[in-house]
Formats: C-alpha cells, sequence, structure tokens
C-alpha cells in the first residue's frame, strides 16, 4: 500500500462552533444523523494536523512532540482511532489509499458478486447510481443502503 494523506475537509461540515477549552462542535454533513459531536482539543488538532500533506506517521510524530508525557503506544491509538472515526464520517478525505476501508467482494451465483463499501464510495456510487438511473436500459445492478454500509451487486456479463 502507498503512503496515505488524510485532508480534514471543513466543507464537509454542517455546522461548527467553538466552544471552552478549545473545544469544538461539529454536525457532519454527509451523516446529520449523528447530531452534534463535541470535539476535545486533541483530537481539534489532530485534525487540524490532516493537511494531505502529512502521513499518518507524521501526525503521530507532531503529536508526540506536542505531548512528550503521553506515551507512543496511547498517541498512536488516539490518533488512530481519532482519524478512522473522522474518515467514516467524511470528515477526512484521502490522498492515496484509505487505510481504514475495508473492501470486500464475493461472487454469488448465477454471475452476481457483492461488494461492500464504505466511506466515501457511497458517495462514488451514488453519483454513479444517479447517471445510470437517467438512463432506464440499463440493467444488472442492484443497490440496498442500510445505516453505514452500501451493498452493490452486480451482474457479471
Amino acid at each position: 500500500m502507498g503512503k496515505a494523506y488524510p485532508i480534514f475537509k471543513r466543507e464537509n461540515l454542517l455546522y461548527e462552533r467553538e466552544e471552552k477549552d478549545e473545544c469544538w462542535t461539529i454536525i457532519p454533513k454527509f451523516h446529520p444523523e449523528t447530531r452534534e459531536l463535541v470535539i476535545n482539543k486533541t483530537a481539534r488538532k489532530v485534525l487540524e494536523l490532516c493537511d494531505g500533506n502529512k502521513t499518518i506517521e507524521e501526525i503521530e510524530k507532531e503529536m508526540n512532540n506536542l505531548y512528550p508525557k503521553v506515551s507512543r503506544d496511547v498517541i498512536e491509538r488516539d490518533v488512530n482511532e481519532t482519524i478512522g472515526k473522522f474518515s467514516r464520517l467524511l470528515i477526512i478525505e484521502w490522498k492515496g489509499e484509505n487505510p481504514f476501508l475495508y473492501r470486500r467482494k464475493e461472487d454469488i451465483s448465477n454471475g452476481f458478486s457483492l461488494s461492500i463499501a464504505q466511506e466515501d464510495d457511497i458517495l462514488r456510487i451514488k453519483e454513479f447510481m444517479q447517471k445510470l438511473t437517467k438512463d432506464k436500459k440499463k440493467e444488472g445492478l442492484f443497490y440496498i443502503r442500510i445505516p453505514l454500509f452500501l451493498f452493490l451487486i452486480t451482474r457479471r456479463k
């Protein structure tokens, strides 16, 4: 896997507000059902470091410099959990491959296969489906949306 560079996408927020003690309240645009998230100053700093120019390892190193009394294991875990969660909420996008994205494809039967997609794949598939529905002649593609997952079933020709 190549290097992955997380990018904080402020435009993917419906709402943001400064709180006390450098905390922050946000509502993600693509997951408004999440409601308000209150982010502490450490998670906020991780988000701010996601500028598309630093790898996760470089962000961990910078956080180690900011919090020298915290063990490297704790910082590594916190950075990865923070980036992973915000990536699932589409607040973080990726330059390079998303290391938190799980992909799997299974052949079913009669030439059908099932793929499971998460995160930004859902937006790409939604855009594809909108284009597809304009051309009613297309056949053999079905999708089911369940919260946090999209199942895409295609028929091989």
